[in-house]
């Protein structure tokens, strides 16, 4: 789902619109684990590498989340699925054709960001090429 919480209090500054768009072309990974009696099988990787699939095919253009620092052995597994994990508390600038856009973090979380589409690629804190086809 796209992070609609975050999208609906930007949506005042940024507009309606603007927001909807924002809303079709990030997706928000959120909550996912397995069972630990099924754990070490790669199933959570198939299940990540399958919503990638999903939101891939729906047209998402890249994928958002992110992990509480008191739990450092995520990092690692999300850099495996191909996730840029963030350093903590460090935001996430959008770069968009309106401008930059922060998606703040506070001290206890790590952002992830999986770019989706071949257009948005990921360096140093930046997302880029975001809404340049729409």
């Amino acid at each position: 789902m796209p992070p609609v919480e975050w999208l609906m209090e930007m949506e005042a500054g940024l507009g309606r619109q603007l927001c909807q768009r924002l809303s079709r072309s990030l997706a928000e990974l959120e909550a996912v684990s397995v069972a630990d009696s099924a754990r070490g099988q790669g199933l959570g990787h198939r299940l990540v590498d399958e919503l990638v699939r999903s939101y891939s095919g729906q047209g998402y253009e890249a994928m958002l989340g992110g992990i509480y620092t008191h739990k450092p052995h995520l990092a690692p597994y999300y850099q495996a699925a191909r996730f840029h994990v963030l350093g903590p508390g460090a935001p996430l600038d959008l770069e968009l054709p309106v401008g930059r856009l922060r998606y703040p973090a506070n001290a206890s979380m790590r952002h992830l960001v999986r770019p989706l589409a071949p257009q948005v690629s990921y360096q140093a804190g930046i997302l880029a090429g975001l809404l340049a086809g729409r």
